[in-house]
């Protein structure tokens, strides 16, 4: 039974078991904002997924989020031009003294999808405790573009979550 009269459209998800649950917030944000040195890869990933993790666990209240493990991808890495940024420096008045090699070793780039994405999915039923009236899950996953819509393989991943198991039953 529903609590609201208002449909659901555009915002249902399938979750296990052919079940329709949909979207009761969304959150977004872009991965890297505020990355000031530095490049994607795997160590400042680390960073950035555990910052991910804290965001969404404070717009949930301090309860756990189900996390879609993001894919990494390789980036290609832009070359500098070093001649024209010396002259440039050079002509800015900018003295350089070498205290390293230039003979540089870089981590590979390595990026998240661009945007994280926490939200809430309402199911109007319960799995487990028959006296409740419905269930929910703050989920928390990466994907390309802000949504909507979702990521198609993220819809795909969502249909796998074992929602039962990890969902907060309660009443209204």
């Amino acid at each position: 039974m529903r609590m609201f009269p208002y449909t659901h459209e555009g915002r249902q998800v399938t979750i296990e078991n052919g079940k329709d649950a949909h979207i009761d917030s969304i959150h977004q944000k872009g991965v890297y904002n505020g990355l000031m040195l530095g490049y994607p890869n795997e160590k400042i990933n680390v960073h950035f997924l555990e910052s991910a993790r804290k965001w969404a666990k404070e717009l949930c209240y301090g309860r756990d989020v189900y996390l879609i493990e993001p894919t990494q991808k390789p980036m290609e890495r832009k070359s500098v031009d070093e001649e024209g940024l010396l002259a440039l420096l050079d002509e800015l008045g900018i003295e350089i003294t070498e205290t390293e090699p230039t003979d540089r070793t870089f981590e590979p780039f390595i990026a998240l999808p661009m945007v994280v994405c926490c939200a809430t999915l309402m199911y109007d039923g319960v799995f487990r405790d028959t006296s409740n009236d419905y269930s929910f899950l703050y989920i928390l996953w990466f994907q390309d573009d802000y949504a909507f819509p979702i990521d198609a393989d993220i819809l795909e991943q969502i249909k796998q979550i074992p929602f039962g198991e990890f969902c907060i039953e309660t009443g209204y």
